[in-house]
This record gives C-alpha cells, structure tokens and sequence, in this order.
C-alpha cells in the first residue's frame, strides 16, 4: 500500500514540475491553484502527448501479462481524465480500509511506469544535452533495469563507432 502511495504522490510532484518545465505557467498558477492531477495533465499536453507514449517492461524475471504500458492514456489534450492508478491511490488515500484492493500489482507497475517516464521528460535536457543523446541500444536499458525507454525516443541519427563496434545512436525523447 505505501508503495502506491508513495509512487503516486511523486507522480503528482514530477507533472508539476514538468508542468512548469514545458507549458509556460506560472508555478502560483499550479501550486497555488489547488491543480487536480487531471488538470495538470491538461497543462502538460499542450506540449507532450503522453497519451500516446508506451514504456516497455524488461524485467528478466517478469511474467506479467502486460509488457507495453501507457500509463498516461488517458491524459488527451482536450479531455484529460485521471489514470485509473491514480483514481485508485485518491479512493486509497482517502479510504485505505475500505479501498485496499486497490492497491494492486498492475496499479503499482503502471504508476511506476508513469514515474519513470515524468522523471525521463523532466532530465531531459541532461540526457539530450545540445546534440541528442548518445547510445548503443544495450545502453539504452542502463536507465532502468526494470523499464526500457526504447518505445519512448526516437533515433534521430548515428554517429560512428570507434573501437568498440557498437552501433551508437543519437536519441531524442
């Protein structure tokens, strides 16, 4: 239960901040508003349509029946509505004794799943950085053990190897 609770509650400080980052508002206007998560998500998707990204799982030692997650399908630009995870942690957090089913395998692995990707769109400018970012698509997974961002950047272009023989490619998210 503190796991769901704990996840969600970061998800809901990384969209305000990443609401911040990209869509131009002030952060009284999403601090001091009293923003819901929906209403972030709108502020969001002016600029990024998560409703449309995926993470994969890669997990070595998974057996789980769903491997591509899109954790924010349901935050559209022009009607954004709560992840079901995140319905699920208000109902715990506000009725944990009567609402613990809820706090689930498949609502903590979709709230982690939106975890990793608020957290790859808030770093980056670090993983960009001026050119894109470079990597192998072994290295690609060095981000996290458990998600592989793959589904999430798109290859701009290649750089040549030198040494190694591994194809590196310039990423961007």
């Amino acid at each position: 239960m503190n796991l769901l609770l704990r996840c969600c509650s970061e998800c809901e400080n990384a969209a305000k901040e990443l609401a911040l980052t990209f869509s131009g508002v002030t952060s009284n206007q999403v601090y001091a508003g009293n923003k819901n998560f929906s209403q972030i998500g709108l502020l969001i998707t002016r600029q990024i349509l998560l409703h449309l990204k995926e993470v994969e799982i890669v997990w070595p030692h998974q057996d789980l029946s769903q491997v591509v997650i899109k954790p924010f399908s349901r935050w559209k630009p022009n009607n954004c509505k709560n992840p079901t995870w995140f319905d699920a942690y208000n109902v715990v957090k506000h009725g944990r004794n009567q609402n613990i089913q809820k706090c689930n395998y498949g609502n903590l692995i979709k709230a982690l799943t939106g975890l990793f990707m608020l957290n790859l769109y808030l770093k980056k400018s670090d993983l960009e950085g001026s050119n894109g970012w470079v990597a192998s698509d072994k290295e690609l997974i060095s981000l996290s053990e458990f998600f592989s961002p793959k589904r999430l950047l798109k290859k701009t272009g290649t750089v040549r190897s030198f040494g190694s023989g591994t194809p590196k490619y310039i990423f961007k998210i």
